[in-house]
């Protein structure tokens, strides 16, 4: 795998190390290291340490990390004419985390939306504007603050 290839070019590794490495480590194990590695000496350990931390929480951990991007969306466009609902297909499409709002439609059928951690398909959804909604399509992650 280029994995190793990585550890050659990018790290200080010796090769020797990186063999023993190929037989005796669990690759995911390995991933991380590199990736450790990397950010390390292009930023700082601190800043490996959080990105590790924020890695498993959004993706070993199904939580949202902290530096999630915020959204703000209009109600108005957004707003069903069912009262206190909004349209989620396309809040969606929005936000980008959907190409258009049949696309929306598409990702909720195939069970990948999640609404503050909950998956839905329904294209419409109960909401509380005054609160910030959590949205989640694979792995892409926003936070959605409806401007009043």
């Amino acid at each position: 795998p280029m994995m190793w290839r990585y550890y050659e070019l990018l790290t200080d590794v010796q090769l020797r190390e990186i063999e023993k490495m190929k037989s005796e480590s669990h690759p995911m194990e390995a991933k991380k290291g590199l990736a450790r590695r990397i950010v390390t000496d292009f930023h700082s350990a601190e800043a490996a340490a959080k990105a590790e931390e924020d890695w498993a929480k959004q993706f070993q951990k199904d939580a949202v990390p902290e530096n999630v991007e915020i959204v703000d969306a209009n109600l108005a466009d957004v707003e069903s004419s069912a009262a206190g609902r909004i349209k989620l297909d396309k809040l969606l499409a929005l936000t980008g985390l959907a190409d258009s709002v049949s696309d929306a439609g598409r990702k909720l059928k195939q069970n990948a939306v999640r609404v503050n951690g909950e998956v839905t398909t329904d294209p419409t959804i109960a909401w509380d504007c005054a609160k910030d909604l959590t949205l989640r399509v694979g792995k892409k992650i926003k936070k959605v603050h409806f401007a009043k």
